[in-house]
């Protein structure tokens, strides 16, 4: 008798403790969404994908469902913000300097050449794996946490960019110069601005392509939301996407339909908000800047190109 009371009272606390923290998540759910109200408002959930995940101290820069490789020459700071990969390796090389805590699956490794280097001196440590440049470049095993985290963010990422792809077209509220707003497709090498203010905005395009310094500038405010379905190319030779004061990059999601052409930024092209194609490689290459945070099936950054995710992006 005295061991089936045992065993009633340890299921009990087990229940309570279960109960416990299922209240806590629930909680900590909640008060993510009210601490970040703007980052829903383009009504599309990434997810473990996400720049920020349930208070995760992840906050992504670059998430790959496969190889990431950093390149530079200028010793500049090539990445800034946490790097994730679902599957393969992240290769550094030349004097990239990438400020930044990586997580991959288990069997990826960091390839290291050249004077590159990760510096974690900034980033508090993470549950999960970390990598990053140790005595005789040692550098710890994944974890079984960062396996479980690829496993919900991979799926994610495509979940999000399906429910994305279904998005009607609304452009109510909503008016631009430089381009017409019921064209399915956006190829400019003149500047385009888009007006937007307290509007959720959607277009469905063929391709979307910036060429010879071409700027397509949103304006608007803090309530301002853009969803740009690609499901052809995404181009941005030189080409600037550019957020008007008040407008969050965290609000606007150009989101690459499947799979297809890579996604390009290349002479010094200037990409600002959330990209997301999970189905397509993504080249950023002649010094482009991607700030925000770019998902995509495979990473490479050369020519001195940096993926920074600002600091402004927290509103913490």
């Amino acid at each position: 008798m005295k061991a089936n009371h045992s065993s009633s009272r340890f299921l009990k606390s087990l229940a309570a403790i279960t109960i416990a923290a299922a209240t806590l998540a629930s909680s900590s759910s909640a008060a993510l969404v009210q601490a970040l109200p703007t980052f829903w408002s383009t009504g599309i959930n990434l997810g473990a994908a996400g720049w920020q995940y349930l208070g995760s101290p992840s906050e992504w820069a670059i998430f790959s469902m496969n190889t990431v490789s950093v390149t530079a020459t200028n010793g500049a700071v090539t990445v800034s913000g946490d790097i994730g990969q679902n599957a393969g390796n992240l290769s550094i090389s030349g004097n990239a300097k990438l400020n930044t805590r990586a997580r991959l699956r288990s069997g990826g490794a960091l390839i290291r050449s050249g004077l590159a280097l990760l510096d974690r001196a900034n980033a508090p440590t993470p549950s999960g794996g970390l990598y990053g440049l140790s005595p005789n470049n040692v550098i710890e095993t994944p974890s079984l946490a960062t396996d479980l985290l690829m496993n919900q963010a991979a799926p994610d990422a495509f979940a999000a960019s399906t429910f994305s792809s279904t998005k009607p077209t609304n452009t109510v509220g909503a008016f631009a110069t430089g381009f017409t707003l019921s064209n399915t497709t956006l190829n400019q090498s003149t500047n385009v601005s888009l007006s937007a203010p307290g509007s959720k905005v959607v277009l469905n395009l063929t391709d979307f392509i910036l060429t010879g310094g071409a700027t397509f500038n949103i304006a608007g405010d803090e309530s301002t939301s853009l969803v740009i379905n690609v499901s052809g190319t995404l181009s941005l030779v030189g080409g600037k996407v550019t957020l008007g004061t008040g407008v969050l990059p965290g609000n606007v999601v150009f989101n690459v339909i499947g799979t297809g052409t890579a996604v390009t930024l290349t002479s010094a092209a200037i990409y600002n908000g959330i990209l997301l194609a999970p189905g397509r490689q993504a080249n950023l290459t002649t010094g482009s800047l991607l700030n925000g945070t770019l998902i995509a099936s495979r990473v490479n950054v050369s020519g001195n190109s940096r993926v920074l995710k600002p600091v402004w992006f927290s509103p913490f």
